[in-house]
């Protein structure tokens, strides 16, 4: 199977203001008065920044690139940058698994410069509404992040992604639970492994092979990413972009550490399985195609009961209805 890099659309649709719905998702509290110098803005090429209260919650077509930045009230009307560091909502004690998270909302991992900035980059993918977790770690003098309480330095940031075109959402029993299972967890692989920004809809062959054959079809996906071409064109050029210019050594372990985040949350194997899988990903990346350390790798990766842990939901979805064709 040819793996092709998505050439996904840039331009900006529709954006509108919607407000917070709390109890599905378990947010942190909605802006109260000490919390409303915490605001955050949306930048989107082609159209004016549409700034929120924090709160407010950000609708954004599917197929779509945003920037969100956080910001704190000064005495002007430019409120004060911030750094601060945006991701996964489990990660700030918010409820939200990343597994839903990368449905709706493909993050591009923040660098530092991202940081220093307030910054997450994002592309919109299947409609839905879910949230990302934010923490201030930081305000641009003269402000002051002692000026911000403290409950409100960490919190929520919730999205709705839009159906491109305005179209009404399908009724939510017409999708088979395991075909959704199954799409979620290639469109993990495709970020993990490949490291794309945005994959678009999940390769349906890829489905079809996690559909029928469940862990075999998992580990069939990952080696084939792995093996791919585009792993071993395309991966470290796109781990250089997101972290910045590296030597080769370093970008081979922020990459490693990279799928390991989209693979397993915040935890990571034993040292031995570290230096196993670097090992055999300097293998993948400078010997010859079809080499048998890219296999290893992709399949290692996803094999570990780690991987089952972390997408324990996605996964009990598929194997529930393993025997439906």
């Amino acid at each position: 199977m040819k793996l092709t890099a998505i050439d996904y659309p840039r331009a900006l649709g529709h954006l509108v203001v919607g407000f917070l719905v709390t109890g599905a998702l378990g947010v942190a509290p909605v802006a109260s008065q000490e919390c409303s110098n915490v605001s955050y803005r949306l930048w989107t090429r082609g159209a004016d920044e549409v700034r929120y209260r924090l709160g407010e919650t950000v609708e954004i077509e599917s197929g779509r690139e945003g920037h969100i930045y956080l910001h704190v009230d000064s005495r002007s009307k430019d409120p004060y940058s911030t750094s601060a560091e945006v991701g996964y909502p489990e990660k700030y004690g918010l409820r939200g698994r990343a597994t839903v998270v990368v449905r709706h909302v493909r993050m591009e991992a923040q660098s530092g410069e991202d940081r220093s900035a307030g910054r997450i980059r994002f592309n919109a993918v299947e409609p839905g509404t879910t949230q990302l977790g934010f923490r201030l770690v930081g305000v641009r003098s003269p402000g002051r992040l002692d000026l911000v309480a403290n409950g409100c330095r960490t919190g929520a940031i919730p999205i709705r992604v839009l159906p491109r075109g305005g179209q009404a959402d399908p009724p939510a029993d017409e999708e088979e639970p395991a075909v959704s299972a199954a799409e979620e967890l290639v469109g993990v692989l495709f970020t993990a492994l490949l490291r794309r920004a945005d994959v678009g809809r999940a390769d349906q062959e890829f489905v079809r092979w996690v559909r029928r054959d469940s862990r075999e079809g998992l580990l069939r996906v990952a080696d084939t990413m792995v093996s791919s071409d585009e792993f071993r064109s395309n991966a470290l050029r796109r781990t250089d972009d997101t972290h910045g210019r590296n030597n080769l050594g370093k970008l081979r372990q922020l990459l490693l550490g990279d799928m390991y985040r989209d693979l397993y949350g915040y935890s990571e194997p034993d040292r031995q399985g570290r230096e196993d899988d670097l090992l055999d990903l300097e293998d993948c990346l400078s010997g010859r195609p079809g080499n048998e350390a890219c296999s290893r790798l992709g399949r290692e990766l996803v094999n570990r009961r780690l991987f089952y842990d972390y997408h324990r939901d996605a996964i009990d979805a598929l194997s529930g209805r393993r025997g439906r064709r």
